[in-house]
């Protein structure tokens, strides 16, 4: 089925370049044959309008006076034309005809929305139904593949089976489920057009909440927050779990995130500091590190997609191998968005779900990790976790991390910054199982480092202050001890 709106939208955009361009003639007086033609395809294109009009069944009394008007002079136009009565029919057309095909374009951007199907019921669905903009846009009807609903209704909203989809004229099909099986059969069958598709549930779970609510939580929360912050924590998940600003004597804000790498520490800096606020205010950044950070670039991990989440906020992807195709997703995502969401989509469906994902992360590090209670098995499967971390050997990654935490450290520097580097404790499990290759390494670049910089050193790797109760798991602290050691950090930091 074409699309509704845009089909109408395109042919009065052709409309308003032919009226510009005759226009542009009249005033140079170049009223020759090729003026004719222009008028001719003004014609047609008029034509075209009044068509989809009626094929669409667009029903507007103000609009069929007007399109009646401009009928009406157009064959008025004509007559003069055949008549010889060129001035006549240029005055026509200038002074009467253009004005009510103005008019015109004005009428439909009043009564024309774009036509809506979400294909998909779930929670999803019935959530982006309330994130459509209605001032723009009608939702037509719902499609489901359980049988069980076809043709009940959502709010008044008919729920009908793909099958029905050809009876229906729309402009953007949202889909908000992941069984697309459907979808991809209509698009090899060329029954749905690609460029109508509106991949929600793929955009959610790849750059929104659903990719990182973790991340979005605390993003919204610095969004939503009065950023006069004495200092900035950035980091990995280590750190992200470790730290709780609460205790600290100033007033701090975490951009530490899981899987964060010494990159995106420095955007999420910079993009801290884009904020007058948080420029004026700022003194200090604690900058958690871990002994692999020169070894890891997230963007050439196994986990290397959580990179589209980053570029949502940051907009660097780093060394992502599918950054192009993240950003034509985006961008093309971005473009219907605006046209058929609502402003600040993202942050009204996050505000909608922080709650339940709070009480899920909180109740996460309630937990104790107690590595004498393991079995063989699990024991295993956590070595093997601490040893695949530590199986890194990127000579070109830790010279461009070098690279990066330099400018990391000069940004600071230039905006009266002090930073304090810190490395959270771990288990003993997890401290018997580390490559000391990389710890060797990692203590050889931070000498580097302070012999050119000057920075608080930190490391509570092997502080016997933590035991297995510290912890939620092999290398997180849990509350208890993440209040532990946000106590330390606090004394060694100001005394």
């Amino acid at each position: 089925m074409s699309q509704y709106k845009e089909l109408i939208n395109n042919n009065i955009g052709v409309i308003n370049k032919l009226q510009n361009l005759i226009r542009s003639k009249i005033e140079k007086n170049e009223i020759y044959e090729d003026i004719y033609e222009l008028i001719n395809t003004l014609i047609d294109s008029f034509v075209n309008v009044v068509n989809l009009i009626r094929q669409f069944g667009i029903n507007d009394e103000e609009l069929d006076i007007a399109i009646e008007g401009i009928s009406n002079k157009i064959v008025t136009m004509i007559q003069c034309f055949n008549h010889n009565k060129t001035a006549e029919g240029v005055d026509i057309l200038q002074n009467q005809i253009f004005n009510k095909l103005d008019n015109i374009s004005v009428i439909l951007n009043k009564i024309i929305k774009y036509r809506i199907i979400i294909y998909g019921l779930n929670e999803i669905s019935i959530k982006v139904k309330e994130l459509i903009n209605y001032n723009s846009c009608e939702l037509i009807c719902f499609i489901s593949s359980d049988s069980n609903y076809i043709h009940r209704k959502i709010d008044g909203i008919e729920i009908i089976s793909y099958n029905q989809m050809s009876g229906y004229a729309y402009d953007y099909l949202i889909i908000t489920d992941t069984d697309v099986e459907v979808i991809n059969k209509m698009l090899m069958d060329k029954k749905l057009n690609e460029e109508q598709i509106f991949n929600y549930i793929y955009y959610i779970y790849a750059y929104g909440f659903y990719a990182s609510p973790e991340f979005f939580i605390n993003y919204s929360k610095f969004l939503n927050s009065n950023k006069k912050y004495d200092g900035i924590i950035t980091g990995i998940s280590y750190t992200q779990k470790g730290i709780c600003t609460e205790l600290l004597r100033e007033r701090f804000f975490s951009f530490a995130n899981p899987t964060q790498d010494l990159f995106y520490d420095h955007e999420m800096m910079k993009l801290a500091l884009s904020f007058l606020d948080v420029k004026e205010t700022i003194k200090y950044v604690i900058i958690g590190l871990c002994y692999y950070s020169f070894q890891y670039d997230l963007s050439r991990s196994i986990q290397s997609n959580r990179c589209n989440y980053y570029y949502l906020v940051t907009k660097s992807y780093h060394n992502y191998s599918q950054a192009e195709k993240g950003e034509k997703f985006l961008s093309d995502f971005n473009k219907v968005s605006n046209k058929i969401l609502i402003e600040n989509h993202d942050r009204i469906f996050i505000e909608g779900h922080e709650e339940k994902y709070i009480e899920i992360i909180n109740k996460g590090k309630e937990l104790k990790f107690d590595s004498s209670l393991l079995s063989e098995v699990e024991k295993e499967k956590c070595i093997d976790a601490v040893k695949q971390e530590f199986n890194k050997d990127y000579p070109l990654t830790v010279e461009e991390n070098k690279a990066i935490f330099k400018e990391y450290l000069e940004l600071l520097y230039s905006h009266n910054i002090k930073p304090v580097i810190a490395i959270p404790p771990e288990t003993r499990l997890y401290r018997d199982n580390i490559s000391q290759r990389i710890k060797d390494e990692f203590y050889s670049i931070i000498n580097e480092f302070q012999k050119k910089y000057d920075f608080q050193f930190l490391d509570y790797f092997y502080s016997d202050y933590f035991d297995d109760s510290d912890f939620y798991d092999v290398s997180h602290l849990n509350n208890k001890g993440s209040e532990k050691w946000t106590k330390l950090l606090d004394k060694d930091i100001w005394g």
